[in-house]
């Protein structure tokens, strides 16, 4: 393994250095700029085309309403305990649901009766398209132990939900990076502290602007790209 990884960044660099490349997150811009010195290394996010998120949520009638959701795969990297652990911590008295499907989906379950919220988690599992879900929760937590550029994080704003993320990745904090938005992040690894935030953000919501939708876009991503062409 140690002498694969030392062969991969020399054939990585071998193509690349001296290359036009755009990154999709921070996080890999930051990763390459040491590698590629020669290499001009731009940063375009994914944008949500908003058009089609909203269209798709009456593919489904969803009559529930959630205070806190999660969405993603259920491993261990995503850390669903985490949330799991906030929301029984956080003092709210409604429920939440879990969207998605894993490995780790035993564990969750068994970690939902230890906790005794049986009656008040929905573990809904795998669907095609969350949106109809996500915009019936006030709150989308985000837990995992690392992240890229998490697409649920900037959906879920672009519907109006409003987010509590770990900021475990600069692509978590470039899209909670707006002030207002920034009430959602967490430090990573403080599920006690993530439990007061989901509290606050569901009983004293952040404002989620027309600006901070237009930053998450297709729209938006679109024009950056758009920008390189001479």
């Amino acid at each position: 393994e140690y002498f694969r990884v030392i062969r991969y960044k020399a054939k990585f660099i071998k193509l690349l250095d001296g290359a036009n490349i755009i990154t999709v997150s921070q996080h890999l811009m930051d990763k390459y700029v040491p590698l590629l010195p020669h290499a001009s290394i731009i940063n375009i996010h994914n944008g949500v085309d908003q058009k089609k998120l909203m269209d798709s949520i009456s593919e489904v009638d969803v009559q529930e309403s959630w205070d806190v959701m999660f969405v993603g795969r259920v491993h261990k990297i995503k850390q669903v305990d985490h949330a799991l652990h906030a929301f029984a911590q956080s003092g709210l008295t409604g429920r939440m649901a879990i969207i998605g499907d894993g490995p780790e989906r035993g564990m969750v379950q068994q970690l939902i009766s230890t906790l005794h919220l049986q009656d008040r988690v929905d573990f809904i599992g795998k669907v095609k398209n969350p949106a109809p879900y996500m915009v019936r929760a006030k709150c989308l937590v985000s837990s995992s132990f690392a992240e890229g550029t998490p697409m649920c994080i900037a959906e879920a704003l672009l519907l109006g939900v409003l987010v509590v993320a770990y900021a475990c990745s600069s692509g978590v904090k470039q899209q909670l990076s707006p002030p207002n938005l920034q009430q959602g992040l967490v430090p990573p690894q403080d599920k006690l502290e993530l439990a007061k935030r989901i509290n606050s953000v569901v009983n004293n919501p952040y404002t989620i602007t027309s600006n901070d939708k237009d930053r998450l876009s297709m729209h938006t991503m679109y024009i950056k790209f758009m920008n390189l062409i001479p």
